[in-house]
């Protein structure tokens, strides 16, 4: 139930709520898809939510403390094989893709 909502909220691009959702509960960022088996980093990519990205990033740095769980989930593809770059690219938000 909270993994839902903590997707919907990376939907909303709503900070505040991901914030309150990823401390009040045990939920692992780095594992919750969507049904369409999008990570919040593909989500927020996609949507160009850039204080998103920047949010679940410095979030998974803080929080999990290693660079390589980061640097894994930044490569897990969808259930289509597209990285979240890939998203950011396509619609043309230069700036997450940097």
């Amino acid at each position: 139930m909270s993994e839902s909502l903590f997707i919907n909220a990376v939907y909303k691009a709503n900070l505040k709520e991901l914030y309150t959702i990823l401390h009040s509960t045990s939920i692992d960022l780095h594992k919750c898809k969507d049904s369409r088996g999008m990570t919040a980093l593909h989500i927020a990519s996609l949507n160009g939510s850039l204080s998103v990205v920047k949010f679940l990033i410095e979030y998974s740095k803080k929080t999990y403390k290693s660079p390589d769980l980061l640097k894994n989930w930044t490569n897990v593809p969808s259930e289509e094989g597209f990285l979240a770059v890939h998203f950011a690219s396509f619609r043309g938000h230069v700036v997450i893709k940097t």
